[in-house]
């Protein structure tokens, strides 16, 4: 097996990107090393021809399934890069673990929101009869 094949099986933990996965990897990987070189969503987007949202699917897909080292933010310089350092690694962290918890607070008040409407549902259900 050759270098340059050894390198990309491990660049790629053994199995190929499909696109547009590739082509977003190649570009944050190759000019995006640390958060003071993150690429904004939109501009992300733009260059690889593809909606913000499959770009954010995407880096979900790259992260989960590829175990790439990709981190985000949201301050003074908000976008994606490669995590280079414990910094890196510790803002992307705490990022996902707030949005974690704003997902579960709407989650929770959607559940709740559910259950009253079907309570007074069934309520004016009774009542009809």
């Amino acid at each position: 097996m050759s270098c340059q094949t050894l390198q990309t099986k491990l660049q790629l933990n053994g199995r190929s990107l499909p696109e547009p996965a590739a082509t977003i990897w190649r570009i944050i990987s190759q000019e995006c090393q640390g958060r003071e070189n993150a690429i904004r969503m939109p501009v992300l987007a733009a260059r690889v021809g593809v909606s913000t949202r499959t770009v954010q699917s995407e880096i979900e897909y790259l992260i989960n399934e590829h175990g790439k080292r990709i981190g985000s933010s949201c301050g003074k310089k908000p976008g994606y890069y490669v995590i280079t350092d414990q910094e890196d690694l510790e803002i992307t962290f705490q990022n996902r673990v707030r949005r974690g918890i704003a997902n579960f607070r709407s989650a929770y008040a959607l559940k709740k929101s559910n259950q009253v409407k079907e309570a007074l549902g069934q309520v004016s259900a009774l009542a009809e009869d």
